[in-house]
């Protein structure tokens, strides 16, 4: 079994990592880009922390869009972006997910592009990063904005 380390907390992989079929809220995914260009895509697999609570490990990885593109072992998976606990995903705890989603969406500002949650793409972004049953509502969504 694969352990990473994650801001100073190791985490062995109980899976092995597989797409998220998330779609980012900025404008490299795999469709928002030409042949020859760079996208970005969203990765996560099953773990457990040091203590055996279950978490998710997500990777945000960047590749070139064509023939040529990388094999999934030759990304560095030591470059985690986030690690959610399967307990977080309650009410108590959703701000904390929400301000850890909004850290790794930073690179949308970069794009010009404000992260609206009248948008179903972002609320279904965000229900998916943090492993919600159903998409998160527009005033759900707001308030947690408003919080963060």
């Amino acid at each position: 079994m694969t352990t990473i380390t994650f801001k100073g907390n190791d985490y062995t992989l109980t899976t092995d990592a597989d797409f998220t079929n998330g779609v980012l809220s900025y404008p490299k995914n795999y469709n928002d880009v030409e042949e020859g260009e760079e996208f970005d895509f969203q990765m996560s697999a099953q773990a457990v922390d040091t203590k055996g609570n279950k978490c998710t490990v997500y990777w945000i990885f960047s590749d070139i869009k064509g023939d040529n593109q990388k094999e999934l072992d030759s990304f560095d998976y030591d470059n985690v972006d986030c690690v959610i606990n399967e307990g977080n995903a309650n009410v108590t705890n959703l701000t904390n997910i929400y301000k850890e989603w909004r850290e790794l969406q930073a690179e949308v500002e970069q794009y010009g592009k404000y992260i609206d949650c009248g948008e179903s793409m972002v609320r279904e972004d965000f229900s998916a990063f943090a492993e919600l049953a159903e998409t998160i509502s527009f005033e759900e969504m707001l308030k947690l904005e408003k919080a963060y």
